[in-house]
């Protein structure tokens, strides 16, 4: 292992300077569990008759042992190539295009679900009912009962005001919400009774109010018109036959064309897609042959959040799409129409030839473009996932636990406990019970000792202002301690005034607009320039806060990262920029975030500039902004030798794991990367049969089958849909060629061996065989022996050694190297230590030193022969080792 001492000079293009750390001793055992012999014809034997071949399964155990040299402290820092993120990222940024349609396509599916239903009544309800403005003046003022002033707000505001279908689109889903959950509370009202500030406003949403009865109009004319007022088979609707944008209820005028496709589709009402979402434009704007979908798009676009999933048909499944892209590379399209339900081929053509352009997006590199820019593709997914939860979690946090902590702040000044303000107005005898089991439960009682425990009043704060059936008041009462009515009685007697007076404070401190902050409001100021955490509030100070640039300072348990600009870069951005910035029709969005990635990328900086409104000073500092929101990101990291030994959780793979298919993530990857490890196969592996020695002594030990193949293919966990645990494991060929497996694991050797033998070794490590060769004589414990080595062909390029092309070992590299992808899933070649047989030109890429405490970088290691190379001594005619 090598502490690699300069790590940001190498990214800029230095030589490495790395220091070998001392060697971390450990004796490898082999177990074979689960044995028996097998006869010629590979049946079995039991393991009481012997046969000429062994089947069993493998288990590795390592066991530590006294390190007799010198000794590195295990809590010493060692920064290393992040050997297991590299190879995630890798795998991930070089998958087959399936894997980012995917993500494309159920963008698109949950946009038509969504979006499209809530837009397209908005556009009709906007254009049937709310254009008239003195219709609706007149109905706001005298029927609905609000002042002139706050109807004049309702109608004109340019943000959520009844200006347009886009501005309406909140009322539609506040609309939607009440009349499914019943409660004003939670849900899109809530962002437009905290925008407005209007009292009784919530009269307009319910079920009485007449954005439900209008609403309540649209769809019955949907069923007329489609059939459904389903907002799933609405969406599906349009994806297949994009009738609802052409013939739109009510007989509202066809949705305006875009002036790129000349046709009435969703991009015009949604314009984070690249390309009309729907078939029959996309067929048509490709020229390809005429196929219907109608019948078929509700199964096609399933989504299925469950494993494992039930519908083999479905076009939003990983799995699926990898069958449907199988059949279509190899011409299976009768079996590809009886496995999708199809009844055209055109069909079956022109659904690949949509979900592969989904996924298109090219890049030039050093003069050669390729159609997948697989960074931009996965990585936007994994940014979106980080700043969505960030922002969703700061907008929360700016807003409740800010005065929550100057609550806490004010018990803690007075000595107030929480017994003293749960027990206020209520009967000392007949609640003590329930005050005490408040105070002490985990999730809403605090202690003004405990001072991690302030951010439980932010339930208390929530319920007081939100009252029920909200959310968080029924956190509090499905602890079932109190019922609702002595709820009511602590909310108001404790909350309700204090927690309204700091936010008018909190108001005035920061200047927001009305008596108080909008949501937004201190969003954006918190995210644009840390004023909330970093220029605190008199009382927050008096109480011991310390200023920091980020909330994480305050929750470090909800945060993974910081999320506010102000803590990243120096640059600062605009207040002005700060709303375009974060919203989910820029980088709130994966669509925006990969298109800024890939420009990004190609150095079209003019272009950033057209389409996202950023101006040249703040491209870096956005690109370098957005890729610190990734936890534990990054090629290097350090950690303490013991934790490199042993192991540790890595931060990024967990992160990447968390996610679902759909955004990214992927559940094989490996959270856990130690250096010490073991493999412990199960009963119900395929066994591995090696020779026993029964027929012919010169293979005894050798591999006849690995994993019960006679080639030398990996049998891994792949992702999969149908399995529970979301894998099922296969067998994949991972060279150039079948390889026929050869040599035993180094353990034996046969009989009789010669000094001009090639002596094949399978490591299973690495999924492929070395040749060991006779370099000299030698005696070990009064034996005559070989010393045979690796054999230096073995880590030359295929330019010298053309055999070595089966192992991808390129023409244009380095000798000295050898490939050990197979795997890792990931390009890797090593050599053996300080370079050995190595190139000069490899040799002085890097820079060797001897680790000492007292001076790591004095002493100079230049490549040499060490017995740290792989070798074996053999007695001849036994071949003992």
């Amino acid at each position: 292992m090598f502490n690699i001492t300069n790590p940001d000079e190498i990214m800029q293009g230095a030589k490495p300077k790395l220091v070998e750390t001392p060697e971390f001793r450990f004796r490898e055992y082999s177990r074979l569990n689960y044995w028996e012999y097998l006869d010629e014809n590979e049946t079995s034997l039991g393991n009481e008759t012997s046969g000429p071949y062994i089947a069993y399964n493998y288990q590795l155990i390592l066991k530590e042992i006294e390190n007799e040299g010198t000794v590195m402290p295990l809590d010493t820092p060692i920064t290393s190539l992040n050997i297991a993120q590299y190879f995630t990222f890798y795998s991930m940024t070089h998958q087959a295009f399936p894997f980012y349609s995917l993500h494309s396509l159920y963008d698109v599916v949950i946009a038509m679900q969504n979006d499209l239903y809530d837009i397209i009544i908005a556009y009709v309800l906007y254009d049937k009912f709310y254009s008239n403005t003195a219709a609706v003046e007149d109905y706001l003022t005298n029927v609905a009962g609000f002042s002139q002033a706050d109807a004049n707000a309702i109608m004109t505001d340019t943000k959520y005001g009844w200006t347009g279908y886009n501005q309406m689109k909140l009322w539609i889903q506040a609309a939607f919400d009440y009349n499914s959950t019943k409660t004003l509370s939670d849900g899109a009202f809530e962002t437009l009774d905290n925008y407005f500030q209007i009292q009784n406003l919530g009269n307009l949403v319910v079920t009485e109010g007449i954005l439900w009865q209008n609403i309540t109009v649209v769809l019955e004319d949907m069923e007329r018109i489609y059939g459904t007022s389903d907002r799933v088979a609405v969406g599906n609707l349009q994806w297949a036959t994009a009738a609802v944008t052409n013939n739109p209820p009510l007989g509202v005028q066809k949705i305006p064309p875009t002036p790129t496709y000349n046709f009435s589709s969703f991009l015009t009402i949604n314009q984070t897609f690249t390309f009309p979402p729907e078939m029959p434009i996309f067929i048509a704007a490709a020229k390809l042959k005429e196929a219907d979908y109608s019948q078929i798009a509700n199964t096609l676009l399933e989504v299925s959040h469950t494993i494992p999933k039930t519908n083999y048909m479905s076009l939003v499944s990983l799995s699926n799409l990898i069958t449907f892209f199988t059949d279509i590379a190899g011409g299976n399209l009768q079996d590809l129409n009886e496995r999708f339900n199809l009844t055209t081929y055109n069909q079956g053509y022109n659904l690949a030839a949509y979900l592969q352009y989904m996924a298109t997006l090219k890049i030039t590199y050093e003069g050669t473009t390729t159609n997948y820019d697989g960074y931009s593709l996965w990585i936007s997914r994994l940014v979106t996932k980080a700043i969505q939860t960030g922002i969703n979690n700061l907008k929360n946090d700016v807003y409740w636990a800010l005065p929550a902590k100057l609550l806490f702040c004010k018990y803690k000044e007075f000595s107030t406990s929480c017994k003293s303000v749960i027990g206020n107005g209520l009967d000392p005898q007949q609640y003590a019970t329930q005050i005490d089991a408040i105070c002490a439960d985990p999730d809403i009682g605090w202690d003004i000792n405990t001072p991690s425990s302030w951010i439980n009043l932010e339930i208390w704060a929530k319920a007081a202002l939100k009252h029920k059936p909200s959310y968080d008041y029924n956190i509090i009462l499905n602890k079932n301690i109190i019922n609702a009515a002595t709820l009511d009685t602590i909310l108001a007697n404790n909350f309700e005034v204090p927690i309204t007076t700091y936010m008018q404070s909190i108001s005035q401190k920061y200047g927001c607009a009305k008596a108080i902050c909008t949501f937004d409001e201190l969003l954006y100021k918190q995210w644009g320039s840390s004023v909330l955490t970093n220029n605190l509030m008199e009382a927050l100070t008096t109480c011991g806060v310390s200023s920091s640039m980020t909330f994480q300072s305050w929750l470090p348990s909800r945060y993974l990262t910081p999320i506010e600009w102000a803590y990243f870069s120096e640059t600062p951005i605009p207040a002005a920029m700060v709303g375009n910035f974060l919203n989910y029709n820029a980088f709130l969005n994966p669509t925006p975030l990969k298109l800024f990635l890939n420009y990004y990328f190609q150095g079209n900086t003019a272009l950033i500039t057209k389409t996202f409104g950023i101006p040249s000073s703040l491209i870096d500092p956005m690109y370098n902004y957005l890729l610190k929101l990734l936890p534990g990101y990054g090629l290097f990291a350090t950690r303490t030798y013991q934790q490199w030994i042993y192991g540790v959780p890595d931060t990024f793979l967990a992160f990447v794991k968390s996610i679902d298919v759909y955004n990214g993530g992927y559940p094989l990857v490996p959270v856990i990367y130690p250096l010490k490890s073991f493999a412990n196969e199960t009963q119900t592996s395929p066994k591995h049969v090696v020779y026993s020695g029964k027929t012919s002594t010169k293979h005894t030990k050798a591999y006849y089958k690995y994993f019960g193949h006679r080639t030398m293919d990996m049998y891994s966990a792949k992702y999969s849909d149908w399995s529970p645990y979301q894998a099922v494991y296969a067998y994949s060929q991972v060279w150039g060629e079948e390889i026929e497996i050869e040599g035993g694991d180094g353990g034996n050797y046969g009989t009789h061996v010669h000094k001009d033998d090639r002596i094949p070794v399978f490591i299973s490590s690495i999924l492929r065989y070395g040749i060991l060769t006779y370099k000299f004589s030698d005696t070990y414990n009064g034996l005559d022996v070989y010393f045979f080595h690796v054999d230096p062909d073995e880590l030359k390029t295929s330019a010298t050694v053309p055999a070595n092309a089966k192992y991808f070992q390129l023409p244009n590299g380095f000798d000295g190297f050898f490939n050990i992808s197979a795997q890792s899933g990931a390009p890797c070649f090593v050599s053996f230590p300080h370079c050995l047989y190595c190139e000069a030109d490899a040799q002085n890429m890097v820079e060797y030193y001897e680790w000492t405490p007292e001076a790591p970088l004095s002493k100079r290691i230049y490549p040499y022969e060490t017995h740290d190379m792989p070798w074996a001594k053999i007695e001849p005619s036994q071949a003992l080792v």
